[in-house]
């Protein structure tokens, strides 16, 4: 974990807000399900994975209204502090980095080259 990542507030998070685990009603959310990954981790960190699924959840091109209305919403109920949000660019390109490190194993950066 990169340094600055370290002076970001931890506490336990979801860890997985995706669609089909937030129920809505007319008010708003009706209930978060699935608690199987909750962790102690980066607040930021729980709103940067529940923005990128959202914002994938029609398509696989990124819908960064769909993304913003997520952090809105969390934002509604647990604000985020001022570096927290300063942050979340960072952690965005971060998350990118090590999905694509998982699914593809290697780089975005080295997907271009030929080896070697």
């Amino acid at each position: 974990m990169r340094l600055w990542m370290r002076n970001l507030p931890r506490q336990p998070i979801h860890a997985d807000y995706v669609p089909r685990n937030i129920l809505l009603n007319d008010q708003g959310i009706a209930a978060v399900l699935d608690f199987s990954g909750a962790c102690v981790n980066l607040r930021a960190l729980d709103v940067v994975h529940g923005a990128a699924a959202f914002a994938q959840a029609r398509s696989s091109i990124f819908d960064w209204q769909l993304a913003f209305d997520f952090l809105y919403a969390y934002q509604a109920q647990q604000p985020l502090s001022e570096r927290e949000l300063e942050a979340l660019p960072d952690l965005l390109r971060w998350r990118q980095f090590v999905q694509h490190r998982l699914v593809y194993g290697s780089s975005p950066l080295s997907a271009g080259s030929s080896g070697g």
